[in-house]
């Protein structure tokens, strides 16, 4: 299973990565301050050559709980409080948010009620905070 990797809050000097399925690019969650209100951006970068080639910002930072690349495609999924999931597809190497993606059944939420008060059902999801294989600090 694939699972939101959180974004780390509040220590706001570190910035945390998570790697695509292929390794090619990397997508970077820091904050960033706009009109007096923190915003997480989300910017992803060529793994080669580290260089940035897209940023979005999905959701204000206090409400942000993560992001998690789709299993086999370039497809990052982003998870806040206040608006919800939502996949920012791959689309002529820009990512763009596609509100009429359906969350692929193997993509959990950490929060989701269905995951966190069916104990008979953690054994076979992802519920640490960090993968130490999608995600490092950085």
């Amino acid at each position: 299973m694939t699972a939101f990797q959180p974004f780390i809050q509040p220590d706001t000097t570190k910035a945390y990565y998570v790697i695509s399925y292929d390794y090619f690019y990397y997508a970077i969650q820091t904050i960033e301050k706009s009109h007096d209100i923190n915003f997480v951006l989300v910017t992803i970068y060529d793994t080669a050559t580290d260089h940035a080639v897209d940023s979005f910002m999905p959701a204000r930072a206090r409400d942000f709980w993560g992001i998690c690349w789709d299993r086999n495609s370039y497809n990052i999924w982003t998870q806040s409080a206040d608006v919800g999931i939502y996949c920012y597809e791959y689309q002529d190497g820009y990512w763009v948010r596609n509100e009429a993606s359906k969350l692929p059944t193997y993509i959990i939420s950490r929060w989701d009620e269905n995951y966190r008060n069916n104990p008979e059902l953690w054994s076979t999801i992802y519920i640490s905070p960090i993968d130490e294989n999608l995600s490092v600090e950085k």
